[in-house]
């Protein structure tokens, strides 16, 4: 079953707000240091968005009534193993992703006022919060054939956002009902309600045919990101190392 979203007005990307001193008093069981991997925001563009791709237009309708508006756009941000100590811009890979969750904040700030970013765990796309395996299917083919579509602009992105949630909250594919409907009042929201609709037909027509393997950053305090490993990429070292770590965790637990 399909987690029910909060009616809350809340954007996958609302950072939480600490002062100075508790940036630097953030303590292990706030998740800031769990994890086999390390996540922050890059310097390579601003406030955690590819530039060109942010948007608060998209609105989303309420389970009661009316609708609220939801930050989306393609994430930017810098992967390093948690085991390759210091801040050096060589312990870092630069990477691409999207938000999968729909009301949880990002922990860590920006960049470069927070260098070090937050913990986080590699797991796989399938059966993460109960995603079958045809919404792992139709997520590879949407990655391998408009992902890079998706960086050219606010439209792109946010359809691209909107494809994801749908396949993470709801049972049928169709951004109209169930617990994701796109409230197609505004320009913005009819033009990623249509291109979403394209990509989507392009997928289940069979002439999107191209698919990648996907994975999830995971975290228990802070927003989770979906994102491929780019080949060829150092950045694979980091991921594949982060799963190995946390394969090896879980079975010194079971012994």
């Amino acid at each position: 079953m399909k987690t029910n979203l909060k009616m809350i007005v809340m954007s996958c990307l609302l950072v939480a707000t600490f002062s100075n001193f508790a940036q630097a008093t953030l303590t292990h069981h706030d998740c800031k240091y769990d994890g086999t991997v390390v996540v922050r925001d890059s310097a390579l563009s601003s406030s955690y968005y590819v530039d060109g791709t942010k948007s608060t237009d998209l609105r989303v309708e309420k389970r009661s009534s009316g609708y609220y508006n939801i930050t989306t756009g393609a994430l930017n941000l810098d992967i390093r193993n948690k085991s390759n100590p210091g801040s050096a811009s060589s312990s870092w890979y630069n990477f691409q992703a999207y938000c999968i969750e729909k009301t949880q904040s990002i922990k860590f700030g920006h960049n470069p006022s927070d260098t070090y970013g937050y913990g986080y765990d590699v797991v796989d796309l399938s059966g993460y919060n109960g995603i079958s395996n045809s919404e792992v299917s139709f997520l590879g083919k949407l990655w391998a054939n408009a992902f890079d579509i998706s960086k050219t602009g606010a439209v792109q992105a946010a359809a691209f956002q909107a494809l994801v949630w749908e396949m993470v909250y709801d049972s049928s594919n169709d951004l109209d009902d169930d617990n994701f409907d796109l409230y197609r009042n505004n320009t913005f929201t009819k033009d990623v309600y249509e291109l979403a609709k394209d990509w989507t037909k392009n997928i289940t027509d069979g002439i999107w045919t191209d698919s990648v393997e996907l994975f999830v950053l995971k975290s228990d305090c802070s927003q989770d990101f979906i994102t491929t490993v780019p080949e060829p990429s150092s950045m694979a070292l980091a991921l594949i190392g982060g799963m190995m770590l946390l394969g090896r965790g879980r079975r010194q637990r079971v012994a």
